[in-house]
């Protein structure tokens, strides 16, 4: 009895294990099986798109706005410094340290013809 009851596992061992090999076979081969994945990663790939175009705006909104509140700030500093060198200008032996906020830019002065 004992020996039948191995014999019978056994079997049923082997038949699971050929349904099992069987069963990876056709699940490769089978067209449905494969769609899945398939479909998931088209979903993957279009999401990856969106957020990298969603991105690429968002960024390029931001540096434009950012440059618009740079050249806003420089014609202020360049507003103040006017009225600066106006009050220094006709006040004998009046001076005035002026310093200039860094907006990333650089500043260039040139002598006019006398």
């Amino acid at each position: 009895m004992l020996v039948l009851g191995i014999n019978v596992y056994a079997e049923v061992v082997g038949i699971m294990a050929r349904r099992r090999r069987q069963g990876l076979k056709s699940v490769v081969r089978s067209q449905r099986a494969i769609a899945l994945p398939v479909t998931f990663l088209m979903l993957f790939v279009s999401l990856m798109i969106l957020i990298t175009a969603t991105y690429y705006f968002s960024i390029t909104k931001i540096s434009a706005k950012t440059l618009a509140l740079k050249t806003a700030g420089v014609e202020q500093e360049m507003l103040s410094f006017e009225k600066t060198i106006k009050f220094v200008s006709w006040s004998p032996g009046a001076y005035e340290i002026y310093e200039f906020g860094d907006f990333g830019g650089k500043l260039k002065t040139m002598q006019t013809a006398r």
